[in-house]
């Protein structure tokens, strides 16, 4: 019995141990069922702020109205939780089930027993702490985000403030703009029906007036037909096209002499009226300036010449080669000096203080000669000889030049003049017409314009156009007023159109001369020339350059505007003469 009682103990002992230790588990779990971990529940209510999705705000084109932030409800927890006081009633309720022990049991599972219940408490107590720091955080994170959602209500409000403002202002902008604009169309349209109505009133006034034919136009000036129908352009287009080289020859006959650019060493120039101040002057300055040419000087008397030349003909060693003296009466015999080996003229000639020796009845004159040179020149103008130096001996010299000479296709381009003419200002002024005569009043009127002595300046005029017409390449130098009481190496000014008026030694004059015979740009060019003492020398290339070439009619026109300039140059302490 003893033993029996004993195992019955011992196997009662071991199914009160297991019982008990059923419970504890039972109750463990139940708890940590019944009760989840606050750590868990607090990361799904932060978990749940977090995936909160906040509105997309539209473009403000409306006003729009904001929708409510709806916040999920996040779980709640029990304000009161006290682990122990469940942990207790879990306990109790654990033992209450566990059947009746007896004190060997409760000896035997008594050591067991305490170290599970105390790390029970110890994981229930953690479990509840955890659970209150996650209440605390997830209760600050849901002020953050209220926070943030007031901050974002507040900048929608203003924002919408002022886009309400923006569409007030514009709208007030369009309706100030577009009543102005009205405003602006309201005046147009009355200024436009009274416009019409005067229109209306002077067509009715023009209606009930009678009707009279319109005066007839005033007749045209010479000047404005000339202007319509530009006359002088296309006078100046037939002078390019005619008169812009002289006669060029094909090939060189037996006993020519060629003419080429400038005055080469070997070749003669002819000097007349050599026994002259302006003559001498001349033949010196080719001396000096065409060093190795020879100087053919001419005049009426061989006593006149010497007693003239002897100077320049003993100054120099081979003055007697370098300077040849024929007496010459260009209209008496006007082929007595020959051409056969002159290849440049300078006529210096004129027969004004000397009486004119008469002139045959009928003279031979060489008609194949004369038509050629018509034809050269396709406006033929026959005029008959006189007895003048200035016009009937220029005449006979530029024949006699262009029949000895010829100018080749080659040498054309770049040739200078072979014929320099001295003449005088003035020439074409008694032949103006009285319009020109009052526009150029000051040129008109001076003294040797009114004295004309001799009629020298008609004379001098016919000898320019007798050159003209020979086909010779040439240029003619109009000197004005030639006085010796002019300072010498002053400024000299060159002008066409016959308007200059002032004065030139003899000296400036003679070099011009020489100068026309070496520069290119004075071929075929009529020009003026008077000297300005106060001013310093320059070449007067540039000038020749400047000039315009001279028409089939003649020379140059004047020209208002050159007249103007003139007459700013002029000297004023004397009166002006040619």
């Amino acid at each position: 019995p003893t033993t029996k009682m004993r195992s019955h103990r011992c196997l009662g002992g071991g199914s009160g141990l297991a019982i008990l230790l059923a419970l504890l588990s039972s109750a463990a779990a139940s708890f940590l069922s019944a009760r989840p971990s606050a750590p868990a529940a607090s990361r799904r209510r932060l978990h749940a702020v977090h995936m909160v999705e906040l509105p997309q705000l539209p473009e403000l084109r409306s006003v729009p109205k904001l929708p409510e932030l709806q916040l999920p409800e996040l779980p709640q927890l029990p304000d009161e939780w006290n682990p122990v006081a469940d942990l207790t009633s879990a306990a109790a309720d654990a033992v209450a089930n566990i059947p009746p022990l007896d004190g060997i049991d409760a000896l035997l599972l008594t050591p067991l027993l305490v170290p599970v219940l105390g790390a029970w408490a110890l994981g229930a107590t953690a479990s509840a702490a955890n659970a209150t720091a996650g209440k605390f955080f997830a209760e600050m994170e849901l002020g953050r985000v209220e926070k943030a959602n007031t901050l974002l209500k507040k900048q929608l409000a203003e924002s919408e403030d002022r886009y309400e403002r923006k569409m007030t202002f514009w709208k007030g902008k369009v309706a100030s703009d577009k009543k102005e604009s009205l405003e602006i169309l309201r005046r147009a349209k009355d200024e436009l029906r009274q416009k019409l109505r005067v229109a209306e009133e002077k067509l009715a006034d023009a209606q009930r007036a009678p009707v009279q034919p319109p005066p007839p136009p005033p007749a045209p000036t010479l000047k404005e037909l000339e202007a319509e129908l530009d006359l002088g352009a296309a006078l100046h287009a037939a002078s390019e096209a005619f008169r812009a080289m002289p006669a060029v020859a094909t090939k060189l006959a037996p006993g020519f002499v060629r003419l080429t650019p400038g005055i080469s060493p070997g070749e003669t120039v002819l000097v007349t009226g050599a026994d002259g101040p302006i003559g001498k002057l001349v033949v010196a300055e080719l001396l000096a300036r065409c060093p190795g040419s020879k100087v053919r000087a001419c005049g009426g008397s061989l006593a006149a010449l010497e007693e003239n030349l002897a100077e320049l003909v003993g100054a120099a060693g081979d003055g007697a080669e370098a300077v040849e003296l024929v007496q010459w009466d260009a209209i008496t015999d006007p082929l007595a000096v020959g051409f056969d080996s002159v290849s440049a003229v300078v006529w210096c000639a004129s027969s004004f203080g000397r009486q004119a020796p008469a002139v045959k009845e009928k003279e031979a004159v060489d008609v194949t000669q004369r038509l050629s040179q018509a034809l050269s020149r396709f406006f033929p103008r026959p005029e008959a000889l006189d007895g003048r130096l200035e016009s009937g001996g220029v005449q006979r010299a530029a024949s006699a030049f262009r029949a000895s000479t010829a100018l080749l296709a080659e040498d054309a381009p770049g040739i200078t003049p072979k014929f320099v003419l001295l003449s005088s200002a003035a020439v074409t002024r008694p032949e103006w017409r009285e319009e020109q005569r009052e526009t150029f009043a000051e040129a008109y009127g001076i003294p040797i314009v009114g004295l004309n002595p001799g009629g020298i300046l008609g004379f001098k005029l016919k000898g320019e156009r007798a050159l003209r017409d020979s086909g010779a390449p040439y240029c003619i130098v109009r000197p004005c007023a030639v006085n010796d009481e002019q300072p010498a190496g002053g400024r000299l000014v060159l002008t066409s159109g016959d308007l200059a008026t002032g004065r030139i030694c003899r000296a400036d004059l003679a070099r011009v001369l020489v100068d026309a015979l070496l520069q290119p740009d004075a071929l075929c060019k009529t020009f003026e020339v008077f000297s300005l003492p106060g001013l310093p020398a320059e070449p007067i290339a540039s000038s020749l350059a400047l000039l315009p070439a001279d028409r089939i009619d003649g020379s140059p026109e004047p020209d208002p505007a050159a007249y103007q300039v003139l007459a700013q140059l002029k000297p004023g302490e004397k009166p002006m003469g040619v």
